[in-house]
C-alpha cells in the first residue's frame, strides 16, 4: 500500500513528516489502538529513538505532492514501511491547522499475484 499526499493550502502547522525507513528498524516499532470517528483499528507506531532520521518539507505547497509506501506484505522488498507522523512548529502554534488530501493506494504488479 502506498500513500499519496497533498495539502490544499500551504502547509505551517502540523507538516507531515517522513523517516528514512532504515533509521527505523523493525524492534522499534509497536502496535498501538487507533481510533478514527467511530471505528476501531490498530496501527504500527514507532517508539522514539535519537537513530530516527525525519525529513520534512517547509511550507508545503498544494503543488508539490508526497507519494510514499505506506507497507509493503513481501518479505522481499528492500524498504517494507515508512514510518510519518505530524508535528508542530512553536514558531507556527498559531497558523490555521493544515488540511490536506490524503489517499490510500494499493499497486500490484502481474508476479504479485
Amino acid at each position: 500500500m502506498s500513500q499519496v499526499w497533498r495539502p490544499i493550502n500551504t502547509v505551517y502547522k502540523h507538516s507531515l513528516c517522513i523517516a528514512s525507513a532504515p533509521s527505523v528498524p523493525n524492534s522499534n516499532l509497536v502496535i498501538r489502538p487507533t481510533r478514527m470517528s467511530q471505528e476501531s483499528n490498530e496501527s504500527l507506531r514507532a517508539k522514539y529513538s535519537p537513530r530516527h532520521q525525519w525529513y520534512y518539507k517547509s511550507f508545503h505547497q498544494p503543488d508539490e505532492v508526497f507519494v510514499f509506501k505506506q507497507f509493503d506484505k513481501y518479505g522481499n522488498a528492500k524498504v517494507r514501511k515508512c514510518a510519518h507522523t505530524a508535528f508542530v512548529d512553536e514558531e507556527f502554534e498559531n497558523a490555521k491547522t493544515r488540511e490536506s488530501i490524503e489517499l490510500r493506494v494499493f499497486l500490484f504488479w502481474p508476479d504479485s499475484f
